[in-house]
C-alpha cells in the first residue's frame, strides 16, 4: 500500500524496476547499506529514505532492517512504515 499497489502489482518486479521507485539523493546510501548488511557488517537498524509512489507522489518511509537467512541465504528482511 505505501507504493499506491497491491501485492499483486508487485508479483514479478524486478530489483531493477524497484529501484528507480527509490530517491535518486537516496539510492546509493540504501543500496550500499544493503550490500555491507548482506556481507554480515552491523549496519544502522532504522533508516529514513524518500521513495516514490507507482502514481508519482515522494513520501518518507523509515525502515527497520535485520539481517536473515532465506533458503539458506543471507537476506534482509525490513519491516517499513510510511512516515510522510
Amino acid at each position: 500500500k505505501i507504493l499506491g499497489v497491491g501485492e499483486r502489482e508487485l508479483q514479478g518486479r524486478t530489483m531493477a524496476e524497484l529501484d528507480r521507485g527509490l530517491h535518486r539523493a537516496d539510492r546509493d546510501e540504501i543500496w550500499t547499506d544493503y550490500r555491507r548488511r548482506l556481507a554480515g557488517r552491523r549496519e544502522p537498524a532504522v533508516y529514513r529514505w524518500r521513495i516514490f509512489r507507482f502514481d508519482g507522489a515522494m513520501r518518507w518511509i523509515e525502515a527497520e532492517t535485520a539481517a536473515i537467512q532465506y533458503r539458506g541465504k543471507p537476506a534482509v528482511q525490513s519491516l517499513i512504515v510510511d512516515v510522510t
